[in-house]
């Protein structure tokens, strides 16, 4: 969920764990988070623009598909008229993922190669193909219908293996084993820090890098992920509440909520990164 994501990425900017330096990635709602913070989207802006997008569907969006329209006239009003030019020349990558289906099916990763301000809108808008809540259809078509340069792509989650969650892997774009498109490589990266808004002990999240270059699946290192605290005592209120919020609109004061666990979490997760740090 975006608001999720805004209030993560505010509070660890906020305390100096976010830099222009640093590597932002993301697919989903996280690719719209990534995309407003790496242009300059004040967070209460971006959760505006949550909320309106929200505010606009009815109980029953699931079947008419209309999330897509709305997102890319949020985007369009949001994001600056220079926004391509902003993140091609951050110092850190900012990649959107998203899943091409046709004209070939492969995984692509869309970083700093942006020609245009609706190739980044496209790039965000491919990335958050949530099936049948942005389209009509199982897919969005980009390029038009017809077109020659048409593709046909679906949310940005299904490029990664499930325990990854959706999170993209910029060690990949280095060794060149598993994304495509015009990907710049993360260089000298050994670690990535996934955010989830579902609890990492649910959804089997976590993975361990090894010399820069090599990934393993082990057990969980909760200092590389920031998502909420498992309520033991209420794992399936919790998993419900959190579906119905992914799946249904929400109010502003869900929305809020979200925003403010979001923080919440990062903040938990800067505690204790900076303790750590300390002891060494």
């Amino acid at each position: 969920m975006l608001p999720y994501h805004l209030g993560v990425l505010a509070a660890l900017s906020y305390h100096g764990h976010l830099t222009p330096e640093t590597h932002l990635t993301g697919s989903s709602a996280g690719a719209i988070a990534v995309a407003s913070h790496a242009t300059g989207v004040a967070p209460h802006m971006a959760l505006e623009a949550s909320m309106r997008i929200s505010a606009q569907c009815n109980p029953f969006f699931l079947s008419q598909g209309g999330l897509m329209p709305s997102l890319q006239h949020e985007l369009n009003a949001l994001l600056p008229t220079n926004a391509q030019d902003i993140i091609n020349e951050r110092p850190g990558i900012v990649g959107m993922a998203h899943l091409e289906l046709y004209p070939e099916r492969r995984p692509v990763l869309a970083t700093q190669s942006f020609d245009s301000r609706d190739t980044l809108i496209d790039a965000v808008c491919a990335s958050s193909m949530f099936p049948y809540f942005t389209s009509n259809r199982p897919f969005h078509v980009v390029g038009g219908l017809g077109s020659l340069k048409s593709r046909m792509v679906v949310d940005g989650v299904f490029t990664e293996p499930l325990w990854r969650f959706g999170c993209p892997d910029l060690l990949r774009t280095c060794r060149g084993d598993g994304y495509d498109g015009h990907s710049r490589g993360a260089h000298n990266l050994n670690r990535t820090v996934c955010i989830s808004v579902f609890p990492k002990e649910l959804i089997g999240l976590g993975w361990s890098n090894s010399g820069g270059n090599r990934r393993s699946h082990g057990p969980i290192n909760h200092r590389d992920i920031i998502s909420p605290p498992l309520q033991a005592h209420n794992i399936l209120g919790q998993v419900s509440q959190l579906g119905l919020l992914m799946c249904t609109p929400g109010s502003r004061k869900d929305l809020k909520r979200v925003y403010e666990n979001g923080w919440q979490d990062a903040e938990r997760w800067v505690g204790d990164e900076d303790a750590t740090m300390f002891k060494k």
